[in-house]
């Protein structure tokens, strides 16, 4: 009762709206519509969040007073729901601060950052490369008077010594850097002195986008405060779809009356962060894929110079950066989608022509350099997915009537419907292919490769050369629609129609999509690639995927960018124990590298005699898929560890029926546990994100988690490692792969490629389990062939982790109890 009259009273008096001290504060209080949607300013006034409630205050004001007042009638638009008038109140609060009266409209994307050529900084050739880097990572030196708390490491200085060393006498390298050497500022520093230094553009590529923007926001402010780098000009370029398109945008604003609260309130908050950012890069904040689709960056929708926003177009923008910039930082994807380009523009694959994207440039720094394969593989494949594709025609079928219904005053009927039945026609056309195409390779099971190849293949080819004719004049149709739409919108300008343009320009981006794929399988020959099928569990269903992928990786890898003089590859994993060699010629192999490029094996930062316990489970069969004892007794070990340490767990798999099998025989018994397991859509940042906001989260996860996970002290105490690694050798990329490298006999492609392909896999999942000198943690590895002297690869495996990682071989239950002895004595 008491509760109560004082939410009377909050209301009555219009009190500010509340903020929670904690989660669970705001968890416990029933009244939810007095709290302010926090998720709603994080998100679109990007900022970083503070523990105390007074800091968030301020920081979220700090950022509303610098939108126009001007805004202010928006709220009401936009925000519909009763639930929101709190989040109204706050914001219409600081509106009524801000100086700012400009017109909403006019201030869209004005606060993008432009690097202009007179800007960038002018080549110092005075720069002593070598000096710099020392001075920058000795003990005592300049890192340490940046910032508070940097501690020395030996590994992070050898690192950027031996980077720029290489750099100086203009020769490549490969590096192996440990978890916890600081190698982003490690390469960052070097690079960037020579770029001052000479005036030359430096081109960095990471695996994943989150560490683009890592580097950008946490690394590079760094670096500008180092002598000499100052005026250091920096530009992340992504594919174009990460960006904001803003006449798209205006577009849809302009319809918002159509849109339900939900989309409205979204859309306001696009508003908001479009007149704040600097870049315009959607990844900033969170959006439903369908709605980053209608305002992202398409070819189709592209007006370029003539667009009235040319001027403030992101894209663009993020372009002519990249071309001004010292440092260019980009992602994989991106780099070897312009190879791609670069290779197919040339008169052959030895010379090299300008990018469109990426500026002529003499260093590139490849990080993640164990993930290289695999982008490049991705970047370089051709996909063809029945199910999906039917469903894009059916969507683009009702884009197609909607745009003829909205031309009937314009164009002659009967001109129209000649128009509608050519697309039903040409439309039904493809569907029999695709119809065909899924009966040719009707059989097969969920999570199953075939090789596509003989008659099978022939017949293959033949329903392609069609749809690909099909598709291009369907192509033709959505152009022709198109154009029709965007003539009578310019003159008379009608919210439906322009939303219809966006639609099919859209649309024929999907087409285009679409026809390239099917171009890709007809053009290759098939010697150099394989083709092949794939069943995937997708909807409670199994959809076939054809897929055509190059199989001579290695040749792709050493004609891309072969004009770039420095080439630095840089990773945690490049090292395999081998007798005989330096032990980086599986790393040189696969990145198609002569065998006398110069490679760098450095130590870590971590004590691993003192920070891990490695544990093999002695009294295991030996696993083979699907084996119920392997899989029960897994099981049994796997309830009793994680009963005993509880959350900041994860159980690695490389299989998803094996995982599935363990999380069913375990979820009852451990509902006391927060227990995530990944499903075949799942975002792997979504589990990690609820996994770091709850001490009970255990992970269950596939291959995806093996690496590039980052879960310091302790949300990852133990990790659990169901089998080793290894891909499946009957599936056709990799068996052919297999081939490729061993022409004498298999066994050679084994030893050569499919063996140290798995102990980098294995490396890189042990790696999720330290990050930091602080962190100790325990790993638990069921499958016994790790520790079988009889094979090659297990001798292998084990010689190429750390020496002073002592692995301890012994039955579960003693195991176990070492388990309960850690955890007893607080180490754990």
């Amino acid at each position: 009762m008491e509760l109560d009259a004082f939410v009377d009273f909050l209301k009555s008096n219009k009190s500010p709206p509340l903020f929670p001290a904690d989660e669970k504060s705001k968890q416990y209080f029933p009244y939810q519509e007095l709290f302010v949607d926090e998720s709603f300013l994080m998100n679109f006034l990007h900022i970083t969040t503070f523990d105390e409630p007074e800091k968030r205050i301020v920081s979220y004001g700090r950022r509303l007073r610098m939108l126009p007042g001007t805004l202010e009638p928006l709220l009401e638009i936009f925000l519909k729901k009763p639930n929101d008038s709190v989040l109204k109140e706050f914001i219409a609060f600081f509106l009524k601060e801000s100086d700012n009266e400009k017109a909403w409209e006019d201030l869209l994307l004005r606060g993008l950052i432009k690097l202009s050529a007179d800007e960038r900084s002018e080549s110092e050739p005075d720069i002593d490369l070598i000096k710099n880097v020392r001075m920058t990572f000795s003990e005592g030196g300049l890192l340490e008077d940046i910032f508070d708390g940097f501690e020395f490491r030996q590994e992070q200085l050898y690192t950027a010594m031996e980077i720029a060393e290489n750099i100086k006498e203009r020769q490549g390298l490969m590096i192996e850097a440990g978890t916890g050497t600081g190698k982003s500022l490690a390469y960052l520093v070097p690079v960037a002195y020579y770029s001052v230094g000479t005036g030359k553009h430096t081109v960095i590529s990471t695996k994943t986008r989150t560490l683009q923007d890592q580097l950008l926001r946490k690394d590079i402010p760094v670096l500008k405060q180092l002598p000499g780098l100052q005026t250091l000009s920096t530009s992340v370029l992504k594919g174009r779809e990460r960006y904001l398109c803003p006449r798209k945008f205006i577009e849809l604003l302009e319809a918002s009356s159509n849109f339900d609260s939900d989309i409205s309130k979204t859309l306001l908050g696009i508003v908001i962060w479009s007149i704040l950012t600097e870049t315009g890069d959607l990844d900033e904040i969170l959006l439903p894929s369908q709605l980053r689709r209608e305002i992202g960056a398409d070819k189709y929708s592209c007006n370029k110079q003539i667009c009235p926003f040319f001027e403030r177009c992101p894209y663009f923008t993020a372009r002519e950066n990249a071309s001004n910039a010292d440092l260019v930082i980009t992602n994989h994807a991106l780099l070897f989608s312009e190879a791609a380009i670069r290779i197919k523009d040339g008169e052959s694959l030895e010379k090299e022509v300008p990018g469109i994207l990426i500026p002529n440039f003499e260093l590139l720094v490849i990080d993640e350099a164990h993930e290289l394969e695999n982008s490049i593989t991705e970047a370089m494949s051709f996909r063809i997915t029945p199910y999906e594709n039917a469903q894009l025609l059916r969507s683009l079928m009702q884009v197609l009537k909607s745009s003829l219904v909205q031309l009937r005053d314009h164009y002659d009927r009967a001109f129209l419907e000649k128009i509608w039945k050519r697309s039903k026609e040409l439309t039904s056309k493809v569907e029999e292919n695709l119809k065909q195409i899924v009966a040719l390779f009707s059989s097969g099971n969920a999570g199953e490769s075939s090789k596509i190849q003989g008659t099978p293949l022939k017949g293959f080819m033949d329903i392609l050369a069609e749809l690909n004719a099909l598709l291009k004049n369907f192509k033709s149709i959505f152009a022709q629609v198109s154009k029709m739409i965007e003539e009578n919108s310019e003159e008379k300008p009608l919210k439906k129609l322009h939303m219809l343009e966006n639609e099919l320009k859209v649309s024929l981006t999907s087409i285009d999509d679409f026809q390239q794929n099917v171009e890709g399988f007809l053009e290759e020959t098939p010697e150099k690639r394989v083709f092949f099928t794939r069943r995937e569990p997708k909807n409670g269903g199994t959809y076939l995927t054809i897929l055509s992928s190059p199989v001579e990786s290695d040749r792709l890898m050493e004609k891309t960018f072969p004009n770039v003089p420095i080439k630095i590859f840089i990773s945690a994993t490049l090292w395999v124990h081998s007798k005989g060699s330096d032990g980086f010629n599986y790393a040189r192999r696969i990145l198609g590298l002569p065998d006398d490029f110069h490679a760098v094996r450095l130590g870590t930062s971590f004590d691993y005699s003192q920070q891990l316990k490695f544990f093999v489970v002695k009294d295991m069969n030996e696993y083979s898929p699907g084996d119920r004892t392997y899989l029960d007794k897994a099981s049994g070990l796997i309830k009793t560890a994680l009963s005993i340490v509880k959350g900041g767990s994860m159980v690695l798999f490389t299989s998803y029926s094996d995982m599935k099998y363990v999380y069913e025989k375990l979820a009852e018994d451990l509902k006391d546990l927060d227990l995530k397991m990944q499903k075949p859509l799942d975002s792997p940042t979504a589990i990690i994100e609820e996994h770091l906001g709850s001490k009970n989260s255990v992970i269950f996860g596939v291959r995806t988690f093996w690496e590039g996970i980052d879960l310091p002290g302790e949300h990852l105490k133990l990790l659990i490692l169901f089998k080793l690694p290894f891909d499946r050798p009957d599936d056709p990329l990799i068996n052919a792969r297999v081939k490729h490298f061993g022409p004498r006999n298999f066994m050679e492609g084994l030893n050569k490629y499919y063996y140290p392909k798995m102990i980098t896999a294995f490396r890189q999942g042990l790696g999720r389990l330290l990050r930091t000198k602080d962190d100790r943690g325990v790993v638990i590895v069921f499958d016994r062939r790790i520790i079988d002297a009889r094979r090659a690869y297990s001798r292998k495996l084990l010689g190429s982790l750390p020496p002073e990682m002592a692995v301890e071989i012994a039955p579960g239950r003693k195991i176990i109890a070492a388990l309960r002895r850690l955890k007893r004595e607080r180490w754990l």
